[in-house]
């Protein structure tokens, strides 16, 4: 069971009795969860390697990409399975963070079909990682659970790296 400790300035502090509270650590801040709706339009001539001056950044940021419509899906059931163990405001919270996820999950697949499009190999990696997010689903629920805090905590740290140096890498992409 997680239960919430008295909240700081800034975010509240969770005691976890078992590893199910993990993921929730970074669910836990004080005010609601912002609602991120992204959505990208993308040219008919579109070239997967769209950042020209920064070739290897495009090429990460699409192999990041293609695993997105295995690993959202899966941190989704990973996170649904805490529901019982959570205080209702939590589960409110959390329930934002799937429809969230749904959200990014259903972009990143338009623009990997998009990838796919012209690098068909790509479809290699997508297998592997629908291999690799079964084997971690089959796998104990505390190991999923740190599994999709750590993918969540990954995400974010590059996500926040990403978005403070958007000038240096895509200007003129």
């Amino acid at each position: 069971r997680c239960r919430e400790q008295a909240p700081s300035s800034s975010a509240r502090v969770l005691v976890a009795s078992g590893a199910r509270c993990a993921i929730l650590l970074s669910m836990a801040t004080a005010g609601p969860l912002p609602v991120r709706r992204v959505s990208f339009e993308y040219p008919d001539d579109f070239d997967p390697m769209w950042c020209p001056h920064r070739l290897e950044f495009a090429a990460a940021a699409n192999g990041i990409s293609l695993g997105m419509p295995y690993a959202e899906p899966l941190f989704i059931k990973v996170v649904r399975t805490t529901f019982d163990d959570i205080s209702p405001e939590l589960r409110a919270r959390s329930e934002t963070y799937i429809r969230q996820e749904t959200g990014h999950h259903t972009q990143h697949k338009h623009f990997n079909d998009l990838v796919n499009a012209r690098y068909p190999a790509t479809a290699r990696v997508q297998r592997w990682m629908a291999t690799s997010t079964n084997w971690v689903w089959r796998a104990p629920p505390k190991f999923r659970l740190a599994f999709t805090a750590a993918g969540e905590t990954i995400s974010y740290g590059v996500a926040r790296w990403t978005e403070a140096h958007l000038g240096e890498l895509i200007d003129d992409a």
